[in-house]
């Protein structure tokens, strides 16, 4: 494991919060990871797009454990969301 995603790991088993992801950083990492277990991440009203940090201890999500490990981490004040409208 590199340093940076040991980091990344322990900041997430320390830390609840949400990996922080431009939109063509969803779009990269949103999808089917494994069987059964895709990303999805959530958008923000600021354009940016969100991820739970646990999904860097998730084996089924390593293939972006590298560029989600480099990402910034932080707590996201239920206002911040983007609330979809229903259809």
């Amino acid at each position: 494991m590199s340093d940076n995603l040991q980091e990344a790991a322990a900041r997430a088993a320390a830390l609840s919060g949400y990996i922080i992801l431009t939109a063509d950083q969803a779009e990269a990492v949103r999808g089917p990871t494994a069987p059964g277990a895709a990303l999805d991440p959530r958008p923000l009203q600021s354009g940016a797009w969100a991820l739970p940090v646990r999904v860097l201890l998730d084996p089924a999500h390593e293939m972006h454990h590298a560029l989600l490990g480099d990402l910034p981490v932080r707590e996201v004040p239920e206002e911040e969301w983007l609330i979809e409208a229903e259809e």
